[in-house]
């Protein structure tokens, strides 16, 4: 099993990790990446994630279990600016199940945007969370996905600064 492992930040800290990890009866070998802030545990039949989590929040350390799944993509409504992409992102990845969530605007239509969403948790699951936060929503399908467009570029990622209010935005 593969957890993501928060607040380490030197050797001493990776050293308690494995220690607080090998202490647990089942596990048979802990391998901790301080650089990849993750532990990779093997253990007996019987090992459970919950205790694991557990122990390595006793120890200080926050973790979560890193679970492969596909993405999930959401049409998100309601969405107008930065803000509200930042509010969606801290709702989605409040729930424990969620790995990543990648939220951005819609560049065609005012009012809507895009989630899509890594991790364990269920699409009715997600919905819920999106609906609580004041976001209508609902599953993307097919080539709605802008992800799913051909001839896409997957992601482009800019660093802009000096933009200090909304007029900054609308003229980016």
């Amino acid at each position: 099993m593969e957890f993501s492992v928060q607040g380490m930040t030197c050797g001493k800290c990776v050293k308690r990790v494995e220690k607080a990890l090998t202490a647990l009866p089942l596990v048979d070998s802990a391998v901790v990446s301080l650089e990849e802030a993750k532990a990779l545990v093997q253990g007996s039949a019987g090992l459970k994630a919950e205790d694991i989590v557990a122990t390595l929040e006793q120890a200080g350390y926050p973790a979560k279990l890193q679970m492969a799944a596909a993405p999930i993509a959401f049409k998100v409504g309601q969405m107008t600016c930065g803000k509200c992409v930042r509010r969606v992102e801290r709702a989605l990845l409040g729930n424990p199940k969620v790995q990543r969530a990648n939220v951005r605007l819609s560049e065609d239509e005012k009012g809507w945007g895009w989630a899509d969403v890594e991790g364990s948790a269920a699409e009715h699951e997600l919905l819920a969370v999106l609906e609580e936060a004041g976001y209508p929503s609902s599953v993307a399908a097919g080539a709605e996905n802008p992800a799913e467009s051909p001839g896409r570029v997957d992601e482009v990622v800019l660093k802009i600064h000096g933009m200090t209010c909304g007029k900054c935005v609308k003229r980016v």
